[in-house]
C-alpha cells in the first residue's frame, strides 16, 4: 500500500516530473501489496540555523529514505569530495559540494528531528537508531555506474540508481535497527501536520523542532546582524579550547571549566545512546549544577581524544571531537541535543598550522565522510603523526566541559548582542546611524565629498605620489579603500595617515585582525618616530589580558613621566615648525615643477629627433627668419576650404577655376614663405621639397603644413634653449647642439632627484617633530594624569584583572563611566590600536569615539568582525590585497546559506564565508561609483619577479599594475630574477608531498648559501601544501644540525609567508604526474592567491621547483608560470 503526497509544488518543471513519474512507479510496485510504504515530497527540515529543502523522504517498516532527484544520465564520475561528472557535465548538489555532502547534509537535520521527537510519535519501549538513516541520489535516466566506486564506509547507507533500477534499490535498503509500524509513522506524520489524505498544494511543511524556533526579525538590518551572530555562534562551536593548568605530575587539573570523565563516553561518539547519568558523579552534578545556577549558562558539551598545545605562557586543551548536549526534562538524563552530532573541531588543523580554509575544509570532510568512529581516530592520528613542527599530544581522555571557546568570538558575539540593551538600541544606534550601517543593509551607497584639507601633508615617511593621494583622500573621505599589492609600501601610507590624523586633531583606531600586522606598524612608529621624543608610552596597544597588563604599565609610566616633567611642550615649538613645514612644501613643489617640466621637453627633444637633422641643427644655430605662424595657418585654412568646404557643381567649378584664379596666388604664398626660411633648411628644402607647376591643390597644401612644423619646431627649441639658459648655467649659448642639450637636461633631472630626496628627507625630520608635539600637546592637559587614573580603574575592573567581578546591579552604571573616561584619554592620546576581535578589553562600544578608523589586511578579516569597529568611528579606511591570502572561515559554505535561509535572508547567504572586508568594500565603491586608490609603485623584488604579478594577476584581475621602483643595490644575491627548477616527481604525491622536490630544495639551499656573498641573506622554502612544509622542516632542522648553519631560512607553507620577505625563495609546487586533480585544482582555481602570494615573497630571486611539463599540461596559473619562466632555466 502506498500513501504519497506532495506538500507542495516544486520549482522547477523537472522535479515535478520526476516525483509524479517516481509515484506511479511505487504505485504500480505496492499499490497492492499489504506493505506500508510512504512517500512525501518537497519538504523542509529545519534545526536551530540549519534548513534542508529535500526532494523525496521515504518511509517503511525497516527503512528512513531520503531521495535526491537528478535530472541526468549517462556515465557518472563519483567522487566523496569533488564534483561529480557525467559526460563532462557537473552533476550539482545544490548548495553543496556534491550530492554526497547535500545527503549528509539532509541525513544530519533528518536525524535531528526524529530523535527529538521520538517520544511523540513511537509506541513507548520501542528504541529506533535514527543514524541509520539512508540517502538515495536518484538520476531520472539510465546512468552508468559501478558501485565499487563507493568508498566502504558510506556503502551501507549511500545509494545511487536511476529509475529503471530504483525499485530493486528501495526494495534491498533495509536496516535492523530501524523498524516502526505503521501506526508510528501515523503519528509521526501527523504530528508534522502532514496530511496524506489532501492531495491538492499547499505550503511545504517546515518540520522545526519546537525549542529551536527564533523570534522573527523584521528589518533587513535585524536579519543581517542575526545572521552574523548564527554564523560566529556555529563557528564558535566548532572552534572550542580551554585553558588549563598542570598539576606537579604534569596531568591537567580540573577546573570551573572543565571536569574528567571515566565510563564508557566513546560509545557516544561512536552512535550509540549512552547513559550519562550513570557516570555522573557528585562531583559531577554539582559542577554542572552551579553552572546552570547562572542567569547565562554556557552550553554543555562531552569531549573526547583531548590534545593540548602551549602558547604564550598558557596551556590549552583541546577536544578533538565534541558533542553538545541538553537535559531531558521527562526522562531526566542527558542526551545529545539537536546540535549532537559527532563534531570534529577544526581547531586541531590550525595548531598543526594548516592556513588555507579550503585544505582545512577537505581534511574536515574527510574524516566526516568516514562512518565509524574508530576511523576517523585512526586518520585525526596520520594527520598528527606527520606533523613536524608543532607539539600535539592526542590522548583517549573524555570530559565534560562548558563551552569557553576563543574569547575573539565571545568578545564579538557581545558586542554585537550590545550586552544586552533593546534592538531598537541596536539597530538605530549601532547600524543606522554610525559607518556599521555600510556592512548591513543592502550596502547602502557612499557619498565621498571632495573636501580639501587647510592641512599640508605630513610625510614622517617617504611617500610616492600615489601613498600621498591614498593618505590625503583617507583623512577626508567617509569611507576610503586602498589596494596594496606586495612591496607597494603599504605600512609607510598607515604610518603617515596615523601622523596627519594626529596632526589634523583627530583621533585614529588602527586595527588588523592578526598581531604581526599591528605590531609591524607600530613598531616602526615608535622605533623609528617617537624614541627620540621619549613618547613611546603614548601609542595605546590593545589585546588579551597580558597585553592590557603591559599597557596599563605603559600608561602609569607615562604618568610619572609627565610628574617628573620629563616631557615638555611649548606651543611657540610646534608654530616655527609649521612655518619651516610650508617653506619646505614650496620648496619641494618648484622642484617637481622643475622635473615635470624638463621630463617634458624631453618628450619634445625626442620628437624633434625623429625630423630631418638639418631642421632642428639651423635653430640650435640661431638661423633666423621671419616667418609667422599665424599667416600659415591662415594660408592652409583657405586652401582646405577650397578642398573641402563644397561639393557638385560648385565645386567643379572652384577647381576649373583653380588654374587660372587660386594657383598663382596660393604658389606665390608659398615661395614667399619659402624664402624666409633659414639658408640651410632652404637648401635642403629645394632638394627635398620642390615642387613642379603641374602641382594640385593637395600637393600645395601639404608643403605649406611642411612649413608650419618647420615653425614650430623653431618655437619648440627656442623654448628648450630658455628652459636650459635659465634653468642651467652654460657658459656659452652656442656650444652645445640638440644631444647635447638632452644630456644638460637628463643631468638637471638627476641633480633636481638629489635635491629632492634632501628636501623630502628634510621635510621628514620637520614632520616627525611636528607630530611629536603634537603628542606632547594633547598629554600636556592639566587633569591628564586624573584621567589616566580612572582609566586604569575601569579597565582593570572590566577585564577582571584583579580577580573582581563588577556586581550586576552596578554594571549600567559603571559603563556609562567607562565610557566618559574612555573618551577622555581618547581625545588625550589620540593613537589606539588593537586587532580586530579584541576592541571590547579596552574600548567601551560608544560610537563615534574615534575620528578615524584604519583597518589593514582587510582581505584577511572576516565582515562580522569589524561592525564594532566602525560603530566606534565616524570615518573609514580599509586597506588590503584580495590578490593576496584570504580569511579563513570556521564553517561551510553550505551551512553559512542555511544559516541565512534560517534567518529569512537567503539572498545573501555565503556572504560570511565567501567575502573578507576587503571584497565587500571593493563592492560597496564600485556599487557607489567611488575610486579604489591602486599604490602603484613596487621596492620589493627584482623586475621579474613583479612582473609575473603584473601580467597574471594584478592587471588581469585588477586593471592596473605595478611600476618597479626597486633599488638594484637593495637586492644582495647576485643570482636575479625568477628561474625554474625542473623536478618530477614519485608516487607520494597523491599524498601531498614530493619527495624529490624536497631533495632538491635541500640542495639548492645548500648551493645558494654556499655562493652567497652576503652574510645577512635570507632564505625561504615555501609550498602550498601543509604535508609537504612539515617535511622540508624536518630536513631543514637536520641541515642546521649537520652543518651548525645559523643562516636565516624558514621552510613553511605559503600562508605564513604572507607578510614577510626573503632574499630568496624556493617555491616547491609538489604536483607532478601523480598528484589528484584537486590539488591541480587548488592551485589554479581554488586558492589562485597562493602563487601570487609565493612569488612576490622573493627579493633578488625566486626558483620554481617543479614538473614543468606536467605544469604546462595542467593549464591555469600552473601554466602560465611554467611558460612566463621558458627562458630562465637554472
Amino acid at each position: 500500500m502506498l500513501k504519497s503526497i506532495l506538500q507542495n509544488d516544486f520549482s522547477r518543471t523537472q522535479e515535478n516530473e520526476m516525483f509524479r513519474e517516481f509515484k506511479n512507479i511505487l504505485q504500480n510496485e505496492y499499490g497492492k501489496k499489504e506493505d506500508y510504504i510512504y512517500l512525501i515530497g518537497n519538504i523542509i527540515i529545519k534545526n536551530g540555523p540549519f534548513r534542508s529543502e529535500i526532494d523525496a523522504i521515504l518511509l517503511k517498516k525497516n527503512a528512513v529514505i531520503i531521495i535526491d532527484f537528478k535530472d541526468n544520465g549517462g556515465k557518472l564520475n563519483f567522487s566523496l569530495d569533488e564534483d561529480w561528472k557525467m559526460e563532462d557535465n557537473i552533476v550539482k548538489g545544490g548548495s553543496h559540494k556534491n550530492p554526497f555532502h547535500q545527503i549528509r547534509s539532509y541525513k544530519a537535520n533528518l536525524y535531528h528531528y526524529l530523535d527529538d521527537n521520538k517520544e511523540n510519535f513511537l509506541n513507548k519501549g520501542n528504541v529506533q537508531d535514527f543514524t541509520h538513516i539512508n540517502g538515495l541520489v536518484l538520476f531520472r535516466r539510465n546512468i552508468v555506474f559501478d558501485r565499487n566506486e563507493l568508498p566502504g564506509k558510506i556503502r551501507p547507507w549511500f545509494h545511487i540508481c536511476d529509475m529503471n533500477t530504483v525499485i530493486g534499490k528501495i526494495n534491498d535498503i533495509a536496516s535492523p535497527k530501524i523498524n516502526i509500524e505503521k501506526s508510528e509513522y501515523e503519528n509521526l506524520l501527523s504530528l508534522s501536520k502532514i496530511d496524506l489524505k489532501v492531495e491538492e498544494s499547499k505550503p511545504p511543511v517546515v518540520l522545526t523542532p519546537v525549542y529551536e524556533q527564533k523570534n522573527v526579525k523584521n528589518t533587513t538590518e535585524e536579519k543581517i546582524l542575526d545572521y552574523y551572530m548564527s554564523c560566529l555562534e556555529q563557528e564558535q562551536l566548532k572552534q572550542l579550547q580551554l585553558i588549563a593548568k598542570k598539576d606537579g605530575n604534569g596531568v591537567f587539573e580540573k577546573s570551573n571549566n572543565f571536569r574528567y570523565l571515566n565510563g564508557n563516553i566513546y560509545e557516544l561518539f561512536s552512535g550509540v545512546e549512552t547513559e550519562l547519568n550513570a557516570i555522573l558523579n557528585d562531583d559531577l552534578k554539582n559542577f554542572i549544577d552551579r553552572e546552570n545556577q547562572k542567569a547565562n549558562p554556557r552550553s554543555l558539551f562531552c569531549g573526547y581524544s583531548i590534545f593540548s598545545k602551549s602558547n604564550n605562557g598558557n596551556e590549552y586543551i583541546y577536544p578533538a571531537f565534541y558533542c553538545q548536549l541538553k537535559y531531558n526534562t521527562q526522562t531526566n538524563k542527558y542526551e545529545r541535543s539537536s546540535l549532537g552530532d559527532c563534531f570534529f573541531n577544526k581547531a586541531l588543523l590550525l595548531n598543526l598550522g594548516y592556513n588555507d580554509r579550503e585544505e582545512i575544509e577537505s581534511i574536515s570532510n574527510l574524516i566526516d565522510s568516514l562512518g565509524l568512529f574508530e576511523d576517523k581516530i585512526k586518520k585525526l592520528k596520520e594527520i598528527i603523526s606527520s606533523s613536524q613542527n608543532v607539539s600535539i599530544t592526542l590522548n583517549s581522555d573524555s570530559i565534560l566541559f562548558f563551552s569557553e571557546t576563543s574569547s575573539t568570538i565571545y568578545n564579538l558575539l557581545k558586542e554585537l548582542g550590545e550586552n544586552g540593551l533593546s534592538r531598537d538600541f541596536v539597530i538605530n544606534r549601532l547600524i543606522m546611524e554610525t559607518p556599521a550601517k555600510y556592512l548591513t543593509g543592502n550596502l547602502k551607497p557612499i557619498n565621498n565629498k571632495s573636501i580639501n584639507s587647510p592641512f599640508p601633508i605630513l610625510e614622517i615617511f617617504r611617500l610616492n605620489n600615489s601613498q600621498e593621494e591614498a593618505v590625503s583622500k583617507c583623512l577626508n573621505n567617509d569611507f576610503t579603500v586602498i589596494t596594496g599589492p606586495p612591496g607597494t609600501g603599504k605600512s609607510q601610507v598607515i604610518l603617515n595617515i596615523i601622523a596627519n590624523a594626529v596632526y589634523e586633531n583627530k583621533t585614529v583606531l588602527f586595527a588588523s585582525k592578526n598581531n604581526k600586522a599591528v605590531d609591524v606598524v607600530i613598531e616602526r612608529m615608535l622605533n623609528e618616530v617617537l624614541i627620540e621624543s621619549n613618547l613611546r608610552n603614548t601609542i595605546i596597544r590593545l589585546g588579551n589580558k597580558e597585553v592590557i597588563r603591559e599597557e596599563i604599565d605603559k600608561l602609569v609610566a607615562l604618568s610619572n613621566q609627565l610628574n617628573d616633567q620629563n616631557i615638555s611642550y611649548e606651543s611657540e615649538t610646534i608654530n616655527g615648525l609649521n612655518i619651516l613645514l610650508k617653506k619646505v612644501n614650496e620648496e619641494i613643489n618648484i622642484i617637481n615643477n622643475n622635473i615635470a617640466d624638463s621630463h617634458n621637453y624631453l618628450d619634445k627633444i625626442d620628437y624633434l629627433l625623429t625630423l630631418e637633422n638639418v631642421i632642428y641643427s639651423a635653430f640650435f644655430n640661431r638661423e633666423k627668419y621671419e616667418l609667422g605662424i599665424e599667416e600659415i595657418e591662415f594660408v592652409i585654412e583657405e586652401i582646405k576650404k577650397l578642398i573641402d568646404s563644397n561639393s557638385g557643381l560648385l565645386k567643379k567649378i572652384l577647381i576649373k577655376l583653380f588654374k587660372f584664379c587660386f594657383k598663382k596666388k596660393y604658389f606665390n604664398k608659398y615661395i614667399l614663405f619659402k624664402s624666409k626660411l633659414p639658408v640651410s633648411i632652404r637648401d635642403y628644402y629645394e632638394r627635398e621639397k620642390s615642387m613642379n607647376m603641374r602641382f594640385s591643390f593637395q600637393d600645395l597644401l601639404e608643403r605649406i603644413d611642411y612649413l608650419k612644423v618647420v615653425k614650430q619646431t623653431e618655437i619648440e627649441i627656442k623654448k628648450i634653449i630658455n628652459f636650459i639658459l635659465e634653468k642651467i648655467i652654460v657658459e656659452d649659448e652656442k656650444l652645445f647642439n640638440i644631444n647635447e642639450a638632452k644630456n644638460l637636461i637628463i643631468n638637471y633631472i638627476e641633480n633636481q632627484k638629489t635635491n629632492l630626496f634632501d628636501k623630502h628627507s628634510e621635510k621628514i625630520k620637520l614632520s616627525r617633530n611636528i607630530f611629536a608635539e603634537k603628542i606632547k600637546e594633547k598629554i600636556s592637559s592639566n587633569n591628564f594624569n586624573n584621567i589616566i587614573t580612572k582609566y586604569i580603574s575601569n579597565i582593570r575592573k572590566f577585564n577582571r584583572i584583579d580577580g573582581e567581578d563588577i556586581p550586576n546591579d552596578q554594571f549600567s552604571q559603571f559603563m556609562t563611566q567607562w565610557e566618559e573616561n574612555a573618551e577622555n584619554l581618547v581625545k588625550n592620546l589620540p593613537v589606539w590600536t588593537v586587532t580586530s576581535l579584541s576592541a571590547r578589553n579596552g574600548i567601551p562600544l560608544k560610537d563615534k569615539i574615534f575620528d578615524l578608523l584604519v583597518i589593514d589586511e582587510a582581505s584577511q578579516c572576516d565582515i562580522p568582525s569589524a561592525i564594532p569597529l566602525f560603530y566606534r568611528a565616524k570615518k573609514i579606511c580599509i586597506l588590503g590585497d584580495d590578490m593576496q591570502l584570504r580569511h579563513i572561515p570556521g564553517i561551510k559554505e553550505s551551512e553559512d546559506k542555511e544559516i541565512a535561509v534560517s534567518c529569512g535572508i537567503s539572498a545573501i547567504g555565503g556572504r560570511y564565508t565567501k567575502y573578507s572586508l576587503y571584497d565587500i568594500s571593493e563592492i560597496l565603491m564600485k556599487k557607489s561609483n567611488e575610486r579604489i586608490y591602486f599604490l602603484d609603485e613596487h621596492f620589493r623584488s627584482h623586475e621579474n619577479i613583479m612582473k609575473f604579478s603584473n601580467e597574471y594577476f594584478y592587471l588581469p584581475k585588477k586593471g592596473r599594475e605595478m611600476v618597479n621602483k626597486t633599488i638594484p643595490s637593495t637586492l644582495i644575491y647576485p643570482k636575479q630574477g625568477i628561474f625554474w627548477v625542473d623536478v618530477i616527481g614519485g608516487d607520494e604525491v597523491i599524498d601531498k608531498y614530493n619527495k624529490n622536490e624536497i631533495d632538491k630544495c635541500i640542495e639548492l639551499y645548500k648551493h645558494l648559501k654556499k655562493n652567497q656573498i652576503n652574510d645577512e641573506t635570507t632564505y625561504g622554502i615555501a609550498t602550498p601544501f601543509r604535508n609537504q612544509a612539515n617535511k622540508i622542516a624536518k630536513k631543514l632542522i637536520d641541515v642546521r644540525i649537520n652543518t651548525k648553519d645559523t643562516i636565516n631560512v624558514l621552510g613553511n607553507t605559503v600562508h605564513v609567508f604572507q607578510g614577510d620577505e626573503r632574499d630568496l625563495i624556493l617555491l616547491s609546487l609538489v604536483v607532478s604526474n601523480n598528484a589528484t586533480l584537486s590539488m591541480v585544482n587548488f592551485i589554479n582555481y581554488v586558492s589562485i592567491q597562493l602563487l601570487n602570494v609565493g612569488i612576490s615573497r622573493g627579493r633578488s630571486a625566486v626558483f620554481v621547483v617543479g614538473d614543468k611539463k606536467f605544469c604546462k599540461k595542467s593549464g591555469g596559473l600552473l601554466k602560465n608560470l611554467a611558460d612566463y619562466t621558458e627562458d630562465y632555466s637554472f
